[in-house]
């Protein structure tokens, strides 16, 4: 009953972070009969050009995990290159955990083959080569 408090705890704590940050949040029922909450945050909806980009990706599972990957994809170029493509490897506790990445958004320029518009960023948790969750948000690229 503790941990299932906890949880509950944990994903209010998610919830009332949009506050500050826009978001993605899920949770589900992995195919491993874990349940995990993920939340994708990022420091504003609008990038320029070359701007970084702050995405935290907060993940909360009813199992302590080891060696997690937690990935951020997204920005996928006409080539169908990503060009956020970053993985870290966390230990994921109860109560959960986050993790940030600052990544450098891409010029959009006709010879990147990136133009300006809305795009996803997705975030995968990764366990035992397993995607057991994943959330998404859009973030728009300008010039």
């Amino acid at each position: 009953m503790l941990k299932k408090l906890v949880f509950v705890l944990i994903l209010l704590v998610f919830v009332l972070s949009a506050a500050s940050y826009m978001t993605g949040f899920i949770t589900i029922e992995s195919s491993e009969g874990m349940k995990i909450s993920m939340s994708i945050l990022t420091d504003t909806e609008t990038y320029h050009s070359g701007e970084f980009m702050e995405a935290r990706v907060s993940t909360a599972c009813d199992k302590d995990l080891d060696s997690v990957i937690v990935k951020i994809y997204g920005i996928k170029d006409r080539f169908g290159k990503y060009n956020i493509n970053e993985e870290k490897i966390v230990q994921i506790n109860s109560p959960g955990n986050e993790t940030v990445f600052l990544v450098r958004m891409p010029r959009c320029y006709g010879c990147a083959g990136i133009s300006p518009g809305e795009y996803e960023v997705t975030a995968e948790l990764i366990y035992n080569n397993i995607v057991v969750g994943n959330t998404s948000k859009t973030i728009t690229l300008v010039k």
